[in-house]
């Protein structure tokens, strides 16, 4: 048992040592700035030259105002000593601002230099000269860690009670000093190694690993120290993540202050500019500097506040605590860990919205974490390994998959037994693995975060599963032998399989292919079904999305409806009591509905129209709409690329459905439901836009229904053939 604390605390170390690197690269980023104030006065000095011209623009603009109208040259708000005064002002900021600049930096470096926000948090650790605190994480980083790896009060009240020395025969009297009572694994028969306060004093002060707490893992096996495995490595796992947005957000920070105070001379100059909303130019700027320069602070404060609440957590809830739920659990102490664990994760999540929370509070843009670190890899290609690495996994996913079944369906009564089965079961595998890393491959090469690199591995191993199963079919539908198989690859380039061979389709070849059919079916519905809820959803939430559709309503609207709303000189449909339906929009499908609301509120119409009239109206646009956002979803790869982030991400799991739908139909083309369709390879493929209106798929929602019905009048024949044979031959 020793020796398994020995790994668990070895792998801890490893993720405290990662939070405290982390940290050190966060606290460097954090103190950063490009331009130095020399630097910043050499642009500045240049940028006077073209305040002056701008100045003798200005100048001349309003002598010419004075001639038009004397009144708004002596009074107002553009009058010239109100101008002359802008000016003056102006000057004086411009001169003032690298000494500002240079100010706030060193105030902001002094604030974390003597680790202002974690000693007024935390309080002044008496373990620590004030030189290895927060500049390097030690502080942070050990009270976190030591959150989960705390000195048992009951063992300490007993040796305090007995009497115990220490390893220099100091006798133990104080619970607060039971830390230098605990001693380490030492030699390899002989526990003699130093006290856990010693090692708290090197992991402080001297950067010593937190791997080698492991040396206390016999104190741990005997009850002497309270160390809560799992949950300090997920927590230690959470935090690490918090911290690496954090870090991802300082590096962002470097560059948003260089590019504030770049253009810090455009705002000032707007100061000057007469009217117009250009005067809010230079309060705004005010605002976002503010804005960044608090980021630091409020990021390092939010990490001493969270780990000061799992210290208290800790205290509380703990196993030497008065609220130890291991305790009011004490027949379930699953639930006990379950709650503990809740309390300390419930810490990390808040970490991570806090500055989002703090940003709405005090009405700043603190950067609100509002994209996830997965996004930022993706940003970075930082995903690229993750895909290949999925890629591979699938890979051997599908290996498996093909192995396992094609082992578990071998006919082993063949000739060759065993042997044979096996190397039909490893060359299947083969084909399976490298079908599914390659199809995995394909769909992941330009994921965005993880959710898209599972989508990817999931649709490329659904992908090489029906492959599999549409080889089985075929198979199974020309006689289900190796020999019927050539045959039908032969049928099927001169003849049908009726007239050249004679195999009708067994039992399970007919099961087989009526999965094919529903498996295209349901991903044509949930597409469709998709789009529909999506805008429903958006429209009800009050949003106003486009989705990035350019086509107007008129183009499909029904001839009734169209009748019934009427076209405008222009041709185009005319406004509804206002509201303009020709753009597709959610917020046109909520007024409509609102429309329809108001008409059942008045008895029955409302803006001429009555509520079947609306109803009809919403149902024939929600109709095209819907759509409408499919059509964006079956865009080819390139037009899909070309639309905004945003657009992207209201429509992500919209193409994730348009991906399932062509994947589905690529895996089917030997059927006739889709070869009668007239889809080609061509037409199903990524590098194609695809209508969902469009003749092809039209044809084959009909194929497909025309499909079902006739394999279910075969399965019907089918098994009665077999019953009546089975009854006959009993």
């Amino acid at each position: 048992m020793q020796f398994i604390w020995q790994v668990l605390l070895m792998l801890d170390g490893v993720i405290y040592d990662l939070i405290y690197y982390i940290y050190r690269i966060f606290f460097f980023l954090s103190q950063v700035n490009i331009f130095s104030e020399e630097h910043y006065r050499d642009i500045v000095d240049r940028l006077y030259i073209i305040l002056g011209i701008f100045m003798l623009f200005v100048l001349a603009y309003s002598l010419l105002r004075a001639v038009i109208s004397p009144d708004d040259f002596a009074k107002g708000e553009n009058s010239f000593p109100n101008l002359v005064k802008n000016v003056v002002i102006s000057i004086v900021i411009i001169m003032v601002l690298p000494t500002v600049f240079s100010v706030a930096f060193n105030f902001q470096n002094a604030i974390l230099r003597n680790d202002t926000i974690p000693r007024l948090i935390l309080g002044d650790n008496s373990q620590t000269d004030g030189e290895n605190l927060t500049t390097n994480g030690r502080l942070i980083v050990y009270e976190l860690f030591n959150a989960f790896f705390t000195v048992n009060q009951e063992y300490c009240n007993l040796a305090i009670a007995e009497g115990r020395v220490n390893k220099d025969g100091e006798i133990l009297t104080d619970l607060a000093d039971c830390r230098g009572y605990i001693i380490g694994n030492g030699s390899l028969f002989f526990r003699n190694g130093d006290p856990l306060e010693v090692y708290d004093d090197k992991v402080l002060n001297e950067y010593s690993s937190f791997t080698y707490y492991m040396e206390y893992s016999e104190a741990v096996a005997a009850r002497e120290i309270n160390y809560l495995f799992p949950i300090s490595t997920v927590a230690g796992i959470f935090f690490l993540y918090v911290l690496l947005n954090f870090t991802f957000d300082m590096a962002v920070r470097v560059v948003k202050l260089a590019f504030y105070q770049l253009i810090a001379p455009i705002p000032v100059i707007c100061r000057i500019l007469p009217g117009g909303n250009m005067k809010d130019v230079f309060s705004k700027w005010v605002k976002q500097i503010i804005s960044v320069f608090l980021e630091v602070f409020i990021r390092v404060g939010i990490m001493a506040i969270g780990i000061y609440l799992m210290l208290i957590i800790i205290d509380l809830f703990g196993t030497n605590g008065p609220y130890n739920p291991f305790t009011y659990f004490s027949n379930d102490p699953l639930l006990g860990f379950i709650s503990f664990a809740l309390l300390i994760m419930a810490v990390v999540i808040f970490m991570r919205q806090a500055p989002k929370l703090l940003g709405e509070l005090l009405n700043l843009d603190t950067g609100g974490m509002k994209l996830g670190l997965m996004d930022k890899l993706a940003m970075g290609g930082g995903l690229l390994a993750a895909g290949a690495a999925t890629t591979v996994g699938t890979g051997a996913v599908g290996f498996a998959r093909n192995v396992l079944n094609r082992a578990q369906n071998y006919d082993y009564n063949k000739r060759g037994g065993l042997i044979r089965g096996i190397g039909s079961s490893i060359v299947s595998g083969i084909a399976g693995g490298t079908s599914a890393a390659l199809r995995t491959g394909k769909n992941v090469r330009n994921a965005k975060n993880l959710g898209d690199i599972k989508a990817g591995a999931s649709k490329g191993l659904a992908e090489n599963d029906a492959k599999r199963a549409g080889r089985e079919l075929y198979k199974a539908n020309h006689g289900g032998t190796t020999l019927g198989v050539v045959r039908g690859h032969f049928q099927d380039m001169f003849t049908s399989a009726k007239e050249l061979v004679g195999v009708s389709p067994t039992l399970e070849g007919l099961k087989i292919q009526q999965e094919s059919v529903d498996y295209v079916n349901s991903s044509v519905k949930d597409l469709e079904d998709s789009s529909r809820n999506l805008i429903e959803s958006d429209a009800n939430k009050g949003k106003s999305k486009d989705y990035g559709i350019i086509t107007e309503y008129g183009s499909y609207i029904s001839e009734n409806m169209k009748t019934m709303v009427g076209l405008g000189k222009d041709g185009k449909l005319n406004t509804v009591n206002g509201i303009d339906i020709n753009k597709f929009n959610t917020s046109v499908l909520r007024q409509l509905n609102q429309a329809k609301a108001a008409a059942a509120a008045s008895g029955g119409t409302y803006g001429g129209f009555t509520i079947a009239q609306w109803e009809d109206l919403i149902n024939d646009y929600s109709d095209v709409f819907s759509k409408e956002v499919a059509n964006q979803g079956l865009l080819s790869n390139d037009a899909i690329s070309a639309l905004s982030d945003d657009v992207r991400n209201d429509l992500k799991d919209i193409i994730v459905s348009a991906q399932k739908l062509r994947g589905a139909v690529q895996d089917n083309m030997t059927s006739d439901f889709v070869k009668n369709a007239n889809i080609t390879p061509e037409f199903i493929s990524e590098n194609n836009s695809i209508d969902i209106r469009s003749e092809q798929i039209s044809d084959l929602k009909d194929n497909m229904k025309q499909a079902s019905t006739d394999i279910g009048i075969a399965l019907a024949q089918k098994r009665n053939e077999e019953k009546k044979k089975s009854d006959d031959n009993h």
